[in-house]
């Protein structure tokens, strides 16, 4: 027996071992559940953390995490995590009551910057992935069909029923499904909605302390960022205005993303 493979025995039991005592997020989660329910809501946010920080990231998830960060006084943080919530669970009528009562304790009672555009309206209540799913569906009867009346034709058959206005009908709703999945997708990905994390922050006309001071925002109140560079980003509010903040001091509206950063 040459020497590697006598390692790669040895190493074996360890491994198996190693990955026997590993937590799955799933036993994670139900010990967050169970921190939870006996108060500890600190522990419940660190099981809860380590469950999307490992890529189980749900709807559920993220509403569970908001309640945690919200029993903490955490008002911007429960916030974010509920819209995030409410971007993979758009119709979690749980998580848009405690969003709409949380919303209702923030200083700044600014319009919630949306990452749906109004013209896809039926997109907030369709999670990405349903509208994903349910467009190439239709498309996919539509071309189905037109194939199949093509095959007819060719057999010279009079009666096509009321199929080519059905396809057509699915062909229209699909390519508008679609569409509003791109066009949503892309806005959470390059102008997300964000979330006002720090106690108190100001917007500047320039990056840093050399801007002129725009406004003040305090925490929980809901921007649009649109544009990002290494430590600050350019927030949009609902009336217009714009100014650079620190990156540190918002949340992003990205499911998934930035409790990294928030857990240190």
């Amino acid at each position: 027996m040459n020497r590697s493979l006598r390692v790669l025995l040895l190493a074996l039991p360890l491994f198996l071992l190693g990955a026997a005592d590993a937590v799955s997020p799933q036993a994670r989660f139900h010990e967050g559940a169970a921190a939870y329910r006996a108060g500890d809501y600190a522990q419940a946010e660190q099981a809860w953390r380590e469950v999307i920080i490992a890529g189980a990231v749900d709807g559920h998830a993220l509403y569970d995490l908001g309640n945690a960060l919200y029993r903490q006084g955490q008002l911007g943080s429960a916030i974010l995590a509920w819209r995030q919530a409410l971007v993979l669970s758009p119709r979690e009528p749980d998580a848009r009551a405690n969003l709409g009562h949380a919303r209702g304790q923030v200083r700044d009672q600014l319009e919630p910057q949306g990452h749906v555009p109004l013209v896809f309206f039926w997109q907030h209540s369709l999670a990405l992935r349903e509208s994903a799913t349910l467009g190439s569906s239709l498309l996919g009867f539509a071309l189905g069909a037109w194939a199949w009346l093509r095959w007819r034709r060719r057999r010279q058959a009079r009666e096509l029923g009321s199929l080519r206005p059905a396809s057509w009908v699915a062909a229209v709703l699909g390519l508008l499904l679609l569409l509003s999945t791109v066009v949503t997708a892309r806005s959470l990905a390059y102008e997300p909605g964000a979330v006002v994390l720090a106690t108190e922050i100001a917007g500047r006309s320039a990056v840093g302390r050399d801007g002129v001071e725009l406004f003040v925002l305090h925490e929980g109140a809901e921007v649009r960022a649109v544009e990002l560079d290494a430590d600050h980003v350019l927030i949009v509010l609902s009336d217009g205005r714009r100014g650079w903040v620190p990156q540190a001091a918002v949340g992003l509206v990205r499911p998934g993303e930035g409790w990294e950063v928030a857990a240190d």
